[in-house]
């Protein structure tokens, strides 16, 4: 991150120059290695839902769209927040498009999805969501990600949570949800 860029989101930073939030640290800068491959999955799995082959981007429609996908990010994280279960499962694709991911999974599918039967959520004990960034991929899709600490069940973990927003007919939804720790366990 640059020295101009440390606020809560830097919408116009983020658009015109992506590449300036590159980490440098080793550890990351490997784990962002494998983002291009990553963030091309996602896409090809919200494939159903984005806009048709060969629609024109503007940067007013970019950055329209991350403007939209950044306020269910937020919407998100405020559910989190306040645990409002059916306010944080409303900000997620309800189809088989759904992809969860991880260290040690890729899940598919909202019907898979055990928080959404979940009556009693594991929800953090305490959540900071910091330097929150997104990024428009192609029309209708954009990448968002967040620097997180938190607190479960009295275990701190710090890293980085990641989604992938979709405009919908319904409006923007969560495509792709996932979280990885700063160190990696064994």
């Amino acid at each position: 991150m640059h020295n101009d860029c440390r606020r809560t989101c830097c919408l116009a930073c983020c658009l015109t120059a992506p590449a300036k939030h590159l980490d440098t640290n080793s550890t990351r800068h490997t784990r962002r290695r494998a983002l291009p491959f990553v963030v091309a999955l996602m896409a090809a799995f919200a494939a159903p839902v984005s806009p048709v082959h060969g629609q024109r981007v503007t940067p007013t429609s970019a950055a329209r769209d991350s403007a939209q996908a950044l306020a269910v990010f937020r919407e998100n994280i405020d559910a989190i927040h306040k645990r409002d279960h059916p306010r944080y499962l409303r900000t997620y694709l309800q189809t088989p498009g759904l992809t969860r991911g991880g260290l040690r999974e890729l899940g598919r599918g909202w019907m898979e999805w055990s928080a959404r039967t979940d009556s009693n959520p594991a929800w953090p004990d305490t959540l900071i969501a910091n330097e929150m960034r997104v990024a428009p991929m192609s029309p209708g899709v954009v990448y968002g990600r967040y620097r997180y600490r938190g607190i479960v069940k009295g275990v701190a973990s710090v890293g980085i949570s990641e989604r992938v927003f979709v405009k919908t007919a319904k409006g923007w939804k969560i495509s792709y949800t996932a979280s990885f720790p700063d160190t990696l366990p064994p």
